[in-house]
């Protein structure tokens, strides 16, 4: 027996194949359910001022990435953006959010937004710091 590294793009592929095909097996009517990577960014006068990108897979969607730029934070830009996604999230039949963040990286905003902390991690990523898994309910 041996593990080997492989190539990330090739084995995320068929993994993702695998599942599938299991799936299809398993629960052949989750299968048909849309899944989606979504991107966008909020223009502000020719300038990309926040960007957030996320997936939907089965009912719920995970956001991935999501930043503002230092000068348009606390302007209410990324709750614009973020309530778009979440809206889209709901056209498409999503029930739930999931997303992690850290401490430093404003877990207030999720908060206001209605998300529950479901798993706290300390000193991770660093000592003195928290990762927050969180999770918003769209029912």
């Amino acid at each position: 027996m041996s593990i080997i590294e492989v190539d990330y793009k090739e084995n995320a592929g068929n993994i993702a194949n695998l599942l599938d095909a299991y799936t299809r097996i398993q629960a052949p009517e989750a299968i048909e359910t849309p899944r989606k990577k979504l991107s966008f960014a909020l223009v502000i006068d020719d300038e990309i001022v926040s960007r957030i990108t996320g997936s939907i897979s089965f009912n719920g969607l995970h956001i991935e990435l999501f930043m503002s730029s230092n000068h348009a934070r606390g302007k209410g830009y990324g709750s614009q953006l973020f309530a778009h996604i979440e809206k889209i999230a709901i056209e498409n039949g999503c029930h739930y959010i999931v997303l992690e963040t850290m401490s430093f990286n404003a877990p207030k905003f999720y908060l206001d937004r209605g998300f529950d902390i479901i798993k706290q991690v300390c000193n991770s990523p660093i000592d003195g710091e928290k990762m927050y898994f969180m999770f918003k309910s769209l029912r």
